[in-house]
């Protein structure tokens, strides 16, 4: 998935800064037990929790939720079949999915066939409110592919489920209207063998059996769909005012770019969600801040919680230092950021379509100073890879690019690749980003390259330049870019890396490659990792895969980073953090 960058916090946190005024509320619902939830001891139900925040999420249709905020907004307002047990005991998420709009599915014994039942009780906010039937979601996996904003990762269901990849090339080809969609859709999804759906079951069939299969389904780009959605164009901002939940809040107002509204919705029933706990009664983000703004209103305690800014990496050695009980730093199984390169950029007589000049540039780079600039290793990991130690396949680790300007000038040299100007994009709201651009523009200046840097806002650099189609990105407007992502899930997760980033059959914006690399050896590892009999045999083809891609020098990868998060632990418990949200659990916090 894409992963927030790290974010400037301007105002500095001491040790108990934080504090919780009228926020906190008063108990509305009594205590969880006599709510039928089973609970932490000494939790309560009630209050507003508030958050506040630079930015909004990335999409407004469940087909494009693949972004750390978009995670955070579906949890509250979308089922799906499954999701992440909630751990109180260790403040962290299980790994292995579990049952959620549906019950663990029952599998045949060939591991191709998954048939799951719908809850009943698992309700839609309409008046009257109705049952979420298995249409819903076959609807919102029908949704995902299409041509506005579509799921940056489609390749896991077009691989994966049987008939599917066909639907989806023919809905990439259909208009953008709201009726465009619509009809396909009825016209053309009860043709897609692979998913069968009937009152509350659902079938799918698979092309070869998938270890990950549950994985994939508890994405948030897999939630149920109400009819009501298909009025609407995909994405589109009317979409955005008009949601209908099935999880535990309602939306009650949405201001894109500035603020967000929640309630308890009324047809969610608690019995039939025990994961997600949802102990305060409201919920309200504040976006569109400075971070300046951000962090005054949490200290003065108007605010409860960061929506999407974290410590400035400066800050956080002090508050461990002092082991303020207000800050956790956890693992994630990310490259946030990276370096990746457009090879189809036409800048430089189409220089960086070229692998010798691609891999002198690794070597131009000092990603030691990099990762010093974005905090050291208190809040790092130093990574040459592509995929973190977490993930299967990453082992072992290797280096391919020690630091050496002296042969980076030599190759350059040798490609005829001399005098080069090269438009560095990055996100001007990230303080690790922005630090280690100027480090490049500095170590690419010793071996004669001319750095140009291209400061965004976030959504930007995705929204206008990196999830774009590839014309768009043939125009040249950057050359190198530095981009976010983490793994869907944990541990058998290498597909989450290379099918969205690296398969160079799937481009914008049906994937995630955003610098339209394409390697025929990559994709046949791709797939023979796909089709693997085990986990191990996988394993050992996804580690050859890593090394390939760093051969054709497509990224410049220098940070796995841990995650630190700030909140105040006096007031605010169960705190449960989740490596896809990057914070912690809003349906799980309470006020002590």
């Amino acid at each position: 998935m894409r992963t927030r960058a790290r974010r400037s916090a301007v105002a500095l946190l001491g040790a108990g800064a934080l504090s919780l005024a009228a926020a906190c509320g008063g108990s509305s619902g009594g205590s969880p037990s006599s709510q039928g939830s089973s609970a932490p001891a000494g939790a309560h139900m009630g209050g507003t929790l508030k958050l506040v925040g630079v930015s909004d999420i990335d999409g407004t249709d469940p087909a494009a939720w693949y972004f750390t905020t978009d995670y955070e907004i579906a949890n509250l307002i979308a089922r799906q079949l499954l999701t992440y047990p909630r751990d109180p005991s260790t403040g962290k998420f299980g790994t292995t999915p579990v049952g959620d709009a549906a019950d663990l599915p029952k599998i045949s014994s060939d591991g191709k066939t998954y048939t799951f039942t719908i809850k009943q009780g698992v309700k839609w906010d309409t008046t009257p409110a109705r049952q979420v039937t298995a249409a819903d979601f076959a609807r919102g996996l029908a949704r995902t592919c299409n041509p506005v904003k579509a799921f940056g990762a489609s390749s896991y269901l077009t691989s994966t489920i049987v008939g599917f990849k066909k639907f989806c090339d023919g809905e990439l080809k259909i208009g953008t209207s709201a009726a465009a969609l619509k009809n396909y859709i009825n016209a053309h999804l009860s043709e897609v063998s692979g998913i069968q759906a009937s009152g509350e079951t659902l079938t799918f069939h698979l092309i070869q059996p998938a270890s990950d299969f549950n994985n994939i389904l508890a994405l948030p780009f897999a939630s149920a769909v109400p009819v009501e959605y298909m009025k609407y164009a995909p994405n589109s901002a009317a979409l955005g005012q008009h949601y209908i939940s099935d999880g535990p809040y309602k939306v009650d107002k949405y201001v894109p770019g500035k603020s967000w509204t929640f309630s308890r919705n009324p047809a969610w029933e608690r019995s039939t969600d025990p994961n997600r706990p949802s102990y305060v009664d409201n919920i309200d983000i504040t976006t569109g801040l400075t971070q300046q703004a951000v962090q005054q209103q949490i200290q003065a305690g108007t605010a409860d919680m960061e929506f999407d800014t974290f410590p400035l990496p400066s800050q956080v050695p002090q508050l461990n230092r002092v082991h303020d009980p207000n800050l956790r730093i956890d693992p994630t199984s990310s490259n946030n950021p990276y370096v990746v390169f457009n090879t189809v950029s036409p800048n430089n007589n189409g220089a960086l379509s070229k692998i010798p000049v691609r891999q002198a540039l690794e070597y131009a780079a000092d990603t030691a100073h990099m990762l010093q600039v974005c905090g050291g290793p208190l809040t790092n990991n130093p990574i040459h890879q592509v995929l973190p130690a977490d993930i299967a396949g990453s082992s072992p680790a290797y280096n391919l690019y020690p630091y050496d300007p002296n042969k980076a000038k030599s190759m350059l040299q040798a490609a005829g690749a001399t005098n080069l100007t090269l438009k560095v994009l990055y996100a001007n709201t990230s303080t690790c980003a922005t630090s280690a651009a100027q480090v490049l523009q500095s170590d690419f200046k010793k071996v004669g390259v001319h750095v140009t840097l291209v400061p965004a806002p976030i959504a930007d650099v995705y929204g206008k330049y990196l999830e774009v189609q590839p014309s768009v990105t043939q125009k040249g407007n950057w050359d190198l870019a530095f981009a976010g992502w983490g793994a869907d899930w944990e541990g058998n997760s290498a597909r989450t890396y290379f099918q969205p980033l690296f398969d160079g059959r799937v481009f914008a914006p049906s994937s995630s490659n955003f610098g339209d690399f394409k390697d025929v050896k990559v994709d046949n590892l791709i797939d023979q990792a796909l089709a693997a009999p085990s986990v191990s045999q996988a394993t050992s083809i996804w580690h050859q895969a890593d090394v390939q891609v760093m051969k054709d020098a497509v990224w410049i990868p220098f940070t796995n980073p841990k995650q630190a998060n700030y909140f105040n632990s006096s007031k605010l418990a169960n705190f449960i953090y989740f490596t896809n949200y990057q914070n912690g659990d809003w349906t799980s916090v309470y006020f002590k």
